[in-house]
């Protein structure tokens, strides 16, 4: 099923974010893609910041874009490609504020990358799955030249196998609540 969504949030220090995504499937599910944009500023006011005893008033800036196209090669793999793109700055509410968070080196980072991907997934429903196993093999090599701060790589694998219990049955915890 595909899924599309808008989020954003406020809250009493003047913050917000806002996030937009989409996660689709189209030709008979030949074709996944899934993108994520968020931005935001989150404002911060420290009375004893790092436990220096000094107070701070920092600002967070945040700019981000995900996006991942995976094609299915055969029965139920799949290869494709990602990227991101993520600016994070910290800044001083004051020029006091700013300077102590240069001297710390909290100034925040850029990076942006380019990545491949293997996956597996033969889940019957991808949201709620009672069966079935999902395999992620990716890497992202995060570069200069694309818009970061630094050069470096990151991989990962995961590997997940879902598998019900009963017809219907829930576990519960002592306070009620069903998993």
């Amino acid at each position: 099923l595909s899924m599309f969504g808008v989020g954003a949030q406020y809250t009493s220090t003047d913050s917000t974010i806002g996030s937009v995504f989409a996660r689709t499937s189209f030709a008979g599910d030949q074709h996944r893609v899934t993108a994520i944009a968020i931005s935001g500023v989150i404002k911060n006011d420290y009375d004893d910041f790092l436990g220096s005893g000094v107070p701070l008033k920092s600002e967070d800036h945040i700019r981000s874009l995900v996006g991942r196209y995976l094609y299915r090669v055969k029965n139920d793999w799949f290869v494709g490609a990602q990227v991101i793109s993520t600016n994070y700055q910290i800044v001083g509410q004051s020029s006091l504020d700013d300077d102590l968070l240069g001297l710390l080196g909290l100034t925040g980072f850029k990076a942006g990358g380019l990545g491949l991907v293997l996956y597996h997934d033969s889940r019957d429903v991808q949201d709620a799955p009672k069966r079935g196993w999902v395999f992620n093999l990716n890497n992202i090599a995060y570069r200069q030249s694309i818009e970061g701060s630094n050069n470096f790589d990151v991989y990962r694998a995961d590997y997940r196998h879902f598998w019900s219990h009963g017809e219907g049955h829930r576990l519960y915890d002592t306070d009620g609540r069903a998993y």
